[in-house]
């Protein structure tokens, strides 16, 4: 009896099955072959195939399939391009067999099975499919049915009616699968990936019966070049939604419903050409959420509900040309928030709930005026908060618990007016902070507070006036700190705790007047730290605690006056450090540890009066060291412990008017070296070997009738020696 009943199946199928073999000649590498079959047993469609599987270009499948069908026409009909599934029927199934290979997978009724046409081993899809026709009773396509189907194409692709789920990465990377995108009217959930890469076009009309929206869904879809309409059921925009559909244009209208846009949820569409509209129930906006949507315009009014604006939501929106409305509930405005959207204008009010503004948050924001006040109880502007906010017209007001500005929070803000007061709250000054704001022209308070003055914290603030007083918290002065702010008329005093004056810290600052004390607290004189100060009339203090005032330092303070006296702390006087004071009137005094006297280090002071004294811890005379200074007078006494005495060193030094010693270790002297000091009446030689002479007219404008005193036995080496020898030479 079973035996009949098993043949009695086999002449069942068999009849109700129908093939259609056509071998149709074609212009492509590939034989189009079609073939259609009736499945009247879901799970059975291998059995319908003899040995033309690896044939079949065209195929029609009626009757009943499940995800055993379909593994079957994935993996084993190699050519296979064109598949019709309008008439079958697909049912569950639930087992190892099916399209996820070897996992006991349940299968619904009426839903394009998981990785239908998409192999996990290999991450890529059946790329010989250019055309599928869905079955009209489907409800659901899984989780990537069609990804990576690279080859599918056609510009009529179809949904039936009946689907309202389209699964995870479903349509990934179909990049020529450019027909118009009809969603279905019934449709309430589209996948992650859902259609990523994917090449559909027109517009985006996603039905309101839609109530979620994957991550990613719609990643890349670039030829979508139409209008965006958005589902007013959904709750949430999520990461990467509509990310770089470059295409989309018109206005992007966040329905009400919607309290959440993730990060990058609109990120690089760049074509969006009309307004923004938020949803009234938002709470929170995503980083780089609307980042580059450069040909959004209007006003941005962010409702009052949101409480959170990720790093760079609105980064780029350069064509946003109206007003910016915060939330009244704002905690933070975020690392480049606004960076760049320069025609956003008008008054820029920031809620009073802000505690801080992040890095660039609104750098380069050109278009807002006004005056900028920041309310209480921010207690951070960060890196290039504000910088390049040319359009701010008004004054600065900054808030009583502020503690960090930060690097270039409002480098060049050149239109900002009036007093500029430091919040006693404040403890640093970044790098820049106020560069080139050059429109401050009331007074500069800095708060007793303030620990750190950055680099080029206040450089070019040409407007601001009255006294600089660095409070007793600073230990160092950065780099051009002031430097060019030549609006200061009044004294400028260092706090008791400073340490380092850095490089061209107030080089420029013309108008400062009065003293100049460093204070004992200070080890280091940074290069052109004082350079062109030229208004300080006062005298120079110099503390008992610097070890190296360095190249340029002092250079054309010409108006300091009286002495100049190098404390005995001090190692090394640098290039330049003195040149051009000229005002000085009065003696000079190197400490005891001096080590090296650098170029032009005294060169042209000119009006310096007394003896000069080289202590004997000075080992290297630089060029130029003292030319000019035709005022010293006295004996000139190079001490024993100096090896060389550099080009043009006390060149026209005409005031020195009794003898030149030369000291024992002494061996090579530069060209001009002594040339113009014509008042010297006798000469010392102490080397034993005359020193070296690298150039000529070392002793030019020395009276030759002076003599040469060297040590015993020494003479006739002198004697011997040319521009030595030009003297009379006297042994002793």
């Amino acid at each position: 009896m079973k035996v009949i009943y098993f043949l009695a199946t086999i002449v069942t199928v068999a009849l109700l099955t129908s093939c259609s073999k056509t071998p149709v000649s074609s212009t492509s590498t590939t034989t189009e072959y079609s073939k259609k079959i009736n499945v009247l047993t879901a799970g059975t469609i291998s059995t319908l195939f003899s040995t033309e599987q690896d044939s079949v270009t065209h195929l029609t499948v009626t009757g009943n399939i499940d995800a055993r069908d379909i593994q079957y026409l994935r993996d084993s009909l190699p050519q296979l391009a064109v598949l019709d599934l309008s008439n079958a029927s697909i049912q569950a199934y639930s087992g190892t067999q099916g399209t996820v290979t070897g996992t006991n997978t349940v299968y619904p009724a009426n839903e394009m099975p998981t990785a239908s046409f998409y192999y996990s081993s290999t991450q890529t899809g059946k790329t010989t499919l250019v055309t599928v026709i869905l079955p009209t009773t489907l409800t659901s396509i899984g989780d990537m049915a069609f990804e990576g189907c690279t080859g599918l194409t056609g510009s009529t692709f179809r949904f039936p009616s009946g689907i309202t789920r389209i699964g995870n990465s479903a349509f990934e990377n179909c990049y020529l699968l450019a027909s118009p995108l009809n969603l279905p009217t019934g449709l309430t959930y589209i996948g992650d990936q859902a259609f990523q890469h994917s090449g559909f076009s027109g517009d985006l009309n996603i039905p309101n019966s839609v109530t979620y929206i994957g991550s990613y869904a719609f990643q890349n879809c670039a030829n979508l070049n139409g209008k965006l309409t958005l589902p007013n059921a959904i709750t949430s925009i999520p990461d990467n939604a509509f990310f770089g559909c470059s295409s989309l244009t018109g206005n992007i209208t966040i329905p009400n419903s919607v309290t959440t846009i993730g990060n990058n949820a609109f990120a690089n569409d760049v074509n969006f050409n009309g307004t923004l509209t938020l949803s009234s129930s938002l709470t929170s906006i995503g980083e780089a959420a609307f980042i580059n949507c450069a040909l959004l315009t209007g006003n941005l009014a962010i409702p009052n509900s949101v409480t959170s604006i990720g790093a760079s939501a609105f980064q780029g929106c350069v064509g946003l040309n109206g007003t910016l409305t915060l939330p009244n509930n704002l905690q933070a405005i975020n690392d480049q928030t606004f960076l760049s959207d320069k025609k956003l204008s008008g008054t820029l009010t920031i809620p009073a709930t802000v505690t801080r503004i992040g890095k660039q948050a609104f750098q380069n924001c050109t278009g807002f005026n006004g005056n900028l006040t920041l309310p209480s109880a921010i207690t951070l502007i960060d890196d290039h908060a504000f910088e390049g906010c040319t359009g701010f017209n008004g004054t600065l007001t900054l808030p009583d618990h502020l503690q960090i500005i930060g690097n270039y929070a409002f480098n060049g803000c050149k239109k900002l007016t009036k007093e500029l007061v430091i919040p006693n709250s404040v403890t640093s000054i970044g790098n820049y902070a106020f560069n080139g704001c050059s429109g401050f022209n009331g007074t500069l308070t800095l708060s007793a507070s303030v620990g750190t003055i950055g680099s080029y914290a206040f450089n070019a603030c040409t407007g601001l006036t009255g006294n600089i007083v660095i409070p007793n918290a600073v230990t160092t002065i950065n780099n051009n700190a002031f430097s060019g702010c030549t609006g200061f008329k009044g004294t400028l005093t260092l706090g008791s705790n400073v340490v380092n004056i850095n490089q061209a810290a107030f080089t420029g600052c013309t108008g400062l007047t009065g003293n100049l004390i460093i204070p004992n607290s200070v080890t280091y004189i940074g290069p052109e730290a004082f350079s062109s100060c030229s208004g300080l009339k006062g005298t120079l203090t110099i503390g008992n605690s610097v070890t190296r005032i360095s190249n340029s330092a002092f250079y054309g303070c010409t108006g300091l006056t009286g002495n100049i006296s190098i404390p005995n702390s001090v190692t090394y006087v640098g290039n330049y450090a003195f040149q051009n004071c000229s005002g000085f009137t009065g003696n000079i005094t190197i400490g005891s540890a001096v080590d090296t006297i650098g170029i032009e280090a005294f060169g042209s002071c000119s009006e310096l009066t007394g003896t000069l004294t080289i202590p004997n811890s000075v080992s290297i005379i630089e060029d130029y060291a003292f030319t000019g200074c035709s005022k010293l007078s006295g004996d000139l006494t190079i001490p024993n412990s100096v090896k060389s005495i550099g080009d043009y060193a006390f060149q026209n030094c005409s005031g020195f008017n009794g003898k030149l010693t030369i000291g024992s270790s002494v061996s090579a002297i530069g060209s001009y070296a002594f040339s113009g000091c014509t008042k010297i009446q006798s000469l010392y030689a102490l080397p034993i070997k005359p020193p070296y002479l690298t150039g000529s007219n070392v002793f030019t404008g020395i009276p030759t009738s002076n003599k040469l005193y060297v040590p015993l036995g020494s003479g006739n080496v002198y004697k011997g020696s040319a521009q030595w020898n030009v003297f009379t030479v006297v042994e002793q």
